[in-house]
């Protein structure tokens, strides 16, 4: 009788150990699928490559380039953390012959909004601020410098308070669009079929910038046209490298 039950008690806690791995498997290949919304780590970066046009005095130029954006330093604090970048296609929105990588802070706060703060000044005050322990960081974003918001769905809006109310959607970013498409011919990134791309836009009555997501790699494409003297970019990802996470 005493065999009996024991062998029962075992065949219970084999059948409860096989059901637990299969659990823990299924948990593992789910979190292994999550890509972050936008992978930035430090290492990690982005090459475009397209076309730009900018006026001179004498004519309208134009030049075929290829421009990089990095992560250079990532600093955690708590719900926030700080990428300094080294590079970005802003650059390119007025761009002259020779022009060198500008540096960028794009600032995580949880649980998925991204805030790019692009002025030299700023950005060296703010990466000193996040490297202060003592620093509560009060006031470290502001609202005008809202870039991403996910989760990303057609028609949401975002930005500064007083213009997300706007009829024409102007002066705040806008999610235009949302398309199933196929990752190809970008380096570093494996051929993925049925990715959701979402072109996002930022339009005011001097100019409009445009841009193209795809969660887990970052910009696709960047488009900037000014609508006085002539100042445009059309670049597209050709290269994408993950780096390394952090915390």
């Amino acid at each position: 009788m005493k065999n009996k039950i024991q062998y029962k008690l075992g065949k219970i806690l084999v059948i409860i150990a096989l059901a637990l791995s299969t659990i823990l498997l299924i948990i593992s290949s789910a979190t292994e699928e999550i890509l972050p919304s936008f992978p930035l780590a430090q290492g990690s970066y982005w090459v475009y490559q397209g076309t730009t046009k900018w006026t001179t005095e004498q004519s309208v130029n134009e030049e075929n380039v290829t421009w990089k954006m990095e992560v250079v330093e990532a600093i955690k604090r708590g719900s926030v953390t700080g990428f300094v970048l080294k590079g970005s296609p802003y650059d390119l929105a007025w761009y002259n012959q020779g022009k060198k990588p500008g540096d960028y802070l794009m600032i995580h706060v949880y649980p998925d909004q991204f805030y790019l703060v692009n002025s030299n000044e700023k950005v060296a005050n703010l990466v000193k601020r996040l490297k202060d322990k003592d620093d509560p960081l009060v006031g470290l974003v502001e609202e005008r410098e809202l870039f991403l918001d996910f989760p990303l769905i057609r028609g949401k809006v975002f930005g500064e308070a007083k213009q997300i109310t706007r009829q024409d959607k102007w002066y705040c970013w806008l999610v235009e669009s949302e398309k199933s498409t196929n990752i190809q011919n970008i380096k570093g990134v494996k051929k993925i079929q049925g990715v959701t791309e979402y072109e996002l836009a930022y339009r005011t009555s001097p100019e409009h910038t445009i841009i193209d997501i795809v969660p887990g790699v970052g910009i696709t494409r960047f488009v900037y046209v000014h609508h006085g003297s002539v100042a445009e970019t059309d670049v597209k990802l050709i290269e994408y490298f993950p780096g390394k996470e952090i915390g």
